[in-house]
């Protein structure tokens, strides 16, 4: 700035020297390049304190920026909560612990009911309680008279019995399958994946002293014998008579038969029908 206003004193110093001089405006290009480096410079030194302050002001953060981006992520958190709502909420078959208290109703339950039929102390039952909650409101049960220390082919005959535990016992298979159809709500929108209806429909099947074990993961389908793995496949969702169903295969311990096919049909209401067939010979086992 200095330089500035020493150039701007020449220029004026020489128009007063012009003036005296020869009495009337300059008209010397000498003037004029005065005035313009005069004007140059003080723009240059202008430009110059702007470009110190510009570095300054690129290094700070805009204020809006942070802002923005926890909107963003508070946006897409809430969109992924209600997703997992709106599935949970369309998914009736989620599974869930079953909780001690309940666990523990029901096996008394079950096990006071048991004995009373079988004709039994309560201490000679065996009492097993699913604690899964693969069905709203419900539990599934097995219960059998105590096999002897040593086993053997009459342990077959054993009284057993499977079902449901809804608050009653219920030990009818046909019962206790539309008890689980109405509580799924299961129709044509199918609202439990074929792997749970295997799952559930399979256990219910359990014969008189043997345990039904359905094939519904690759695991189970893997442990079962080589020659039943070239028949069997996994759950798969199909349509019989215009009506959902779905077929599966079950493996049964220390039962016969000891393999077979099932096909659960949902006739609406409730209802499901039941079909049985033996993969290996083409008809019902």
């Amino acid at each position: 700035m200095r330089r500035a206003a020493a150039a701007a004193l020449a220029a004026a110093l020489a128009l007063a020297c012009s003036k005296q001089t020869g009495g009337g405006e300059p008209t010397s290009a000498a003037g004029d390049d005065a005035a313009a480096r005069s004007a140059g410079e003080a723009e240059g030194e202008g430009e110059g304190e702007n470009e110190a302050e510009a570095p300054a002001q690129a290094g700070a953060p805009h204020p809006a920026a942070g802002d923005a981006g926890a909107t963003a992520a508070a946006q897409a958190g809430a969109r992924e909560a209600a997703d997992a709502a709106a599935a949970a909420a369309a998914q009736p078959w989620v599974v869930t612990p079953v909780s001690d208290a309940l666990m523990d109703k029901a096996e008394a339950a079950v096990r006071t009911w048991f004995a009373r039929r079988a004709k039994v102390a309560p201490d000679r039952v065996d009492v097993f309680i699913d604690d899964e909650g693969v069905v709203p409101g419900a539990v599934l049960f097995r219960a059998r008279v105590k096999r002897s220390r040593g086993g053997g082919p009459a342990d077959r005959e054993m009284p057993a019995a499977v079902g449901l535990y809804t608050g009653e016992v219920v030990a009818d298979a046909d019962e206790a399958r539309a008890h689980v159809a109405r509580a799924w709500k299961y129709g044509p929108d199918r609202t439990v994946p074929a792997s749970q209806v295997a799952r559930v429909m399979g256990f219910l099947e359990g014969a008189s002293g043997g345990d039904a074990r359905p094939v519904y993961t690759e695991g189970s389908l893997k442990a079962i014998h080589p020659r039943y793995q070239a028949v069997a496949r996994l759950p798969a969702e199909v349509v019989v008579d215009g009506a959902p169903a779905v077929e599966y295969f079950v493996r049964a311990r220390d039962a016969r038969p000891s393999f077979w096919k099932s096909t659960v049909v949902f006739r609406g209401g409730g209802a499901v029908e039941h079909r049985r067939e033996d993969p290996l010979a083409g008809g019902a086992p």
